[in-house]
């Protein structure tokens, strides 16, 4: 508990200073003209539970890494990053930003050199090599990582774990045509990330695709991996919240295994209405696991389907006023076949499978352009455990731009 207080203490002790003397928000791309954009933000959040723990944490009943769930009830650092992106002219740029999620060890989340060009036809190509997250489109992207709702979503959660961070290249082009901007980015990456396989993994390629017209914004997703031993630990193992899929060595200890190939898939969009302060986003996600399950106790085949999204309207009351509403949904199915099958099911905790509900109400406020204070109240639903919870948030988030010049000329 002391460590967590002295990474919130250290941060609140130097944001709102550099906030009130800069103001502004986090950024996570590049600067658009050449310089040093230095950008942090800080959430901290108080949550009061009715359990010690919220069964989204370890999601019993999906394929999952299996966490079984750190109390996170009290005062928590939610999630803290520091960005520090340089151009060095219209063609070229770097990227680094470090994060840490509550008391997880703090973890490279960017780490990418950009390359990129436009020509005299609206179009502007990009290409980006190293640490980074796949494109998924803004909502799918955004969600959980400083967002109005403070939870991760349940599809995001079970799907990638929460976040998709990866190392690899990826492609971008966009068109402007009128008043609609088109976008396509085209990737492969390491798929050591969940749900890839930390160490036995092949190239795993990513498209994206987006439309954006006034008011509204449309985006698909789909990629492929191939995880070769995949870890993820049986129901009711020891150990902490993790963003590292456990090893499936040959000891196989408290882990089951998933060896073949993984589809994921998404879609979102997000409206808002041109005659009221209204935005409306919907988000769907959907994974298929083909390949087998395997533990100390055997191997089966198997095949899985995990899908879900949400479906969220914000209300702008005023520029520092909102409140907004969300619903969510996760369903899973599981085909196991092969002797000691009934054992995989027990040990990957799939015998307490239930469709997952949450529903949630956020209120916030911005104090300042580089405070936000939110107030959220939910309730889900997870194995058949009903869980409340209230959740106040102070997110602070400021940015500065260092080293500015004009761009070069063509």
């Amino acid at each position: 508990m002391s460590i967590r207080c002295c990474h919130v203490g250290a941060a609140l002790a130097w944001l709102p200073i550099f906030a009130f003397a800069h103001g502004g928000g986090a950024a996570s791309a590049l600067p658009e003209s050449p310089g040093l954009l230095v950008s942090a933000t800080v959430a901290t959040a108080y949550l009061d539970l009715d359990e010690r723990v919220l069964p989204s944490q370890a999601l019993r009943g999906f394929v999952v890494q299996g966490d079984p769930g750190e109390a996170i009830d009290g005062v928590n650092l939610e999630h803290a990053t520091v960005d520090l992106a340089y151009r060095f002219s219209e063609h070229l740029g770097v990227q680094y930003a470090v994060g840490q999620h509550y008391s997880d060890p703090l973890e490279t989340q960017v780490a990418r050199i950009q390359m990129g060009f436009r020509d005299d036809h609206n179009n502007r190509w990009s290409l980006s090599l190293g640490r980074q997250r796949p494109e998924l489109g803004q909502v799918l992207t955004a969600a959980g990582h400083f967002d109005r709702f403070g939870l991760v979503p349940l599809a995001k959660a079970a799907i990638v774990n929460g976040d998709w961070v990866d190392d690899g290249a990826e492609l971008a082009w966009q068109h402007q045509h009128g008043q609609s901007t088109f976008k396509t980015h085209l990737g492969l990456w390491q798929g050591r990330a969940f749900p890839g396989a930390r160490d036995h993994a092949g190239l795993a390629p990513s498209v994206h695709l987006s439309v954006a017209q006034p008011g509204l914004v449309l985006d698909a997703f789909y990629a492929a991996l191939r995880p070769q031993g995949r870890g993820a630990r049986v129901a009711n193992a020891p150990g902490g919240h993790t963003h590292v899929s456990p090893r499936c060595d040959a000891a196989l200890t408290e882990v089951v295994c998933f060896s073949g190939d993984t589809h994921l898939a998404g879609l979102s969009g997000q409206w808002q209405a041109a005659m009221w302060p209204l935005t409306v986003s919907a988000a769907a996600w959907w994974r298929e696991d083909d390949g087998a399950l395997f533990s100390r106790n055997g191997t089966v085949a198997y095949q899985g389907d995990t899908y879900g999204g949400w479906l969220d309207a914000l209300w702008q009351f005023s520029p520092r006023v909102d409140a907004g509403v969300r619903v969510e949904r996760l369903e899973a199915s599981h085909t196991l076949s092969g002797v000691g099958a009934a054992l995989l099911v027990n040990e990957a905790g799939l015998l307490a499978y239930e469709p997952a509900y949450r529903s949630s109400a956020t209120v916030g406020v911005q104090v300042h352009p580089s405070v936000q204070l939110r107030v959220e109240a939910g309730n889900e639903s997870v194995a058949n455990v009903d869980t409340g919870y209230i959740l106040a948030r102070v997110i602070l988030s400021v940015s500065q731009l260092f080293f500015a010049k004009s761009p070069s000329a063509h």
